[in-house]
């Protein structure tokens, strides 16, 4: 059966072909480049905004523990007082 369809094939079909692949894979190379640059910048903007609420998160994670240790000591924690104020 393959045989039959072989004697049908032709150099210039074969040659058709093989300039249709090769213009068809330059083209498509391209497009795989643009794709390729387009997930590079996403990755890239992804990263920054992680990064960005990381750092929002730690610093949300530290001013909550200054507030849990403020309530322990009775609220008083870290209130400044004067100097005639204190006791001796």
């Amino acid at each position: 059966m393959l045989n039959s369809h072989l004697r049908r094939v032709y150099l210039h079909h074969l040659n058709t072909w093989k300039a249709e692949f090769l213009s068809e894979s330059k083209s498509t190379e391209s497009v795989y480049k643009q794709a390729q640059t387009k997930l590079k910048q996403e990755n890239k903007r992804l990263h920054k905004e992680l990064n960005r609420k990381e750092k929002a998160l730690s610093e949300t994670a530290a001013l909550l523990v200054l507030s849990k240790s403020a309530k322990r000591s009775g609220g008083k924690g870290g209130r400044l007082i004067a100097y005639s104020d204190r006791q001796h």
